[in-house]
């Protein structure tokens, strides 16, 4: 899967931790840095039907870590912890015009860049979960399934 990147910023789904609890942020794609490899997968959980969650895990050159990007509760930080089977992890593309949102399976709440405001956003902003607005600071593009 292509980086999840956020709507016309060049900003992808990062962590700058790498281990558990560490924040889901966002960061400017670098060949150097790992920080940025997550693979995505069906979620291999019960999930609502025919809406083809998926799971983030990251994966540093391509190496699953057992981590997962995570909301814990409605409206926190994204993190990541132990890739467990909780609809917390779960996250569902929704189409948008040519983009996506993603919400989560548990909570209802969007993939969130709050350093977006609608415009070209700021490195190192840690993703949140939100009400879903349809805004671009809810919107990825790069999305492939």
């Amino acid at each position: 899967m292509k980086p999840q990147e956020v709507h016309g910023t060049n900003l992808v789904m990062s962590t700058n931790w790498g281990h558990r609890n560490g924040p889901v942020i966002v960061e400017k794609q670098s060949s150097h840095s790992t920080d940025s490899d997550f693979l995505a997968g069906l979620a291999p959980f019960p999930v609502t039907p025919g809406d083809n969650a998926k799971i983030f895990e990251y994966a540093p050159r391509g190496r699953l870590s057992g981590l997962c990007v995570t909301e814990p509760r409605r409206h926190a930080n994204l993190v990541l912890q132990y890739c467990d089977g909780s609809a917390n992890q779960a996250w569902v593309a929704t189409r948008v015009g040519n983009t996506f949102e993603w919400i989560n399976e548990a909570t209802h709440d969007a993939m969130t860049d709050p350093g977006h405001s609608n415009h070209p956003g700021n490195a190192g902003t840690r993703l949140t979960g939100s009400t879903v607005t349809g805004h671009g600071d809810q919107l990825w593009d790069a999305v492939n399934h």
